[in-house]
């Protein structure tokens, strides 16, 4: 498999931005069929990340950052040559809230999933990185066990030695393949998204992404009854996944 081949494919990703950062090449190349899914509805609580919003930004928290982010999401996918909106979807969980909200989620992906019958899916490494990060990922193992469709995981950031590494292999992955191709638009998408410059700051537009199709998992969810990246991770053990 190769990400050109596909003909339904489909990026799954938690929040509006981590899409340009995962997978920017695999858009541009398959942007005359790709749908894009966006899990979250990208405004992290206040409480636990004030320095998204007044007064450290100009942004204040409320419905008018949620449509903010997904007007950001449209231009930067425009940048990238997507633009039917047709294949956009939003499922509007809480940035943060992945965990509580689970099952919901996770019936309404498997809704969204058996309309678009997807060959290839394009989504988050299980690395410990962001929860809701990890649960995206870890949903689309359950729902699908790597069946007929064939599941690329691309890392965003992960913790090392205490250290947080962006973009970075996984000693999880033995099968990483590289994307040695860089799409000249992703610099214009990254730009596209003047909200989360706060994050995005970290991650090189000209490095090139890393995609592993994870064929060793293929019917296979243990990995997902363990913590990822050995147990090194930025959030509280509280979501190992257990499979029935």
């Amino acid at each position: 498999m190769n990400l050109e081949s596909a003909q339904r494919p489909v990026a799954i990703y938690a929040h509006p931005d981590d899409e340009v950062i995962g997978c920017s090449y695999a858009i541009y190349a398959l942007r005359d069929r790709i749908h894009c899914l966006f899990v979250t509805d990208g405004m992290p609580l206040q409480s636990e990340c004030p320095e998204y919003y007044f007064p450290h930004t100009d942004y204040t928290y409320g419905e008018s950052y949620i449509q903010m982010r997904r007007s950001e999401a449209v231009a930067a996918l425009s940048a990238l040559g997507f633009i039917d909106n047709e294949r956009l979807h939003f499922l509007g969980f809480t940035d943060g809230g992945l965990a509580e909200e689970y099952e919901t989620f996770r019936n309404a992906l498997k809704k969204l999933l058996e309309s678009i019958k997807p060959d290839l899916i394009i989504t988050h490494a299980y690395e410990g990185g962001h929860i809701d990060h990890d649960l995206t990922c870890a949903a689309v193992w359950e729902l699908t066990g790597g069946e007929n469709v064939w599941i690329c995981e691309t890392p965003i950031y992960s913790v090392h030695g205490g250290k947080i590494r962006h973009n970075h292999r996984l000693e999880r992955h033995n099968d990483w393949g590289v994307e040695e191709h860089t799409c000249e638009s992703k610099k214009r998408a990254f730009e596209e998204y003047p909200s989360q410059q706060i994050d995005l700051c970290y991650f090189e537009t000209q490095r090139p992404e890393i995609y592993a199709f994870c064929e060793r998992l293929r019917g296979n969810v243990d990995d997902f009854q363990h913590f990822p990246n050995g147990g090194e991770m930025l959030y509280e053990r509280t979501c190992k996944i257990s499979f029935e």
